[in-house]
C-alpha cells in the first residue's frame, strides 16, 4: 500500500466516537440507550463518560419525562 492508499482508507468509528455523538444529539442519550449502542455494562459506559470528561468533554445530565437522566454534551 502506498501512503496515499493509506490515507484515502477511512477508520470505523469507535465505540467511543459513537458515545461522542450520541451525546450530541438534541435530546441527548440516556444510558440505557448507550448501553445498547456498544454493547456495553453499565460500569463500561460510565468509565468512558469519565474519559470523556478527562479528555476536556464538558458532559451535563439532565432529567427527561419518565425519570430517565440523559446526558448531554455541552457545546
Amino acid at each position: 500500500m502506498t501512503t496515499a492508499t493509506k490515507s484515502r482508507e477511512r477508520k470505523a468509528p469507535t465505540k467511543l466516537d459513537t458515545i461522542r455523538n450520541m451525546l450530541t444529539r438534541k435530546n441527548g442519550a440516556t444510558l440505557a440507550e448507550l448501553m445498547t449502542a456498544t454493547g456495553w455494562q453499565r460500569h463500561s459506559v460510565h468509565g468512558q463518560l469519565a474519559t470523556l470528561r478527562k479528555k476536556g468533554a464538558d458532559i451535563d445530565r439532565a432529567e427527561r419525562r419518565g425519570g430517565a437522566s440523559a446526558y448531554f454534551l455541552k457545546a
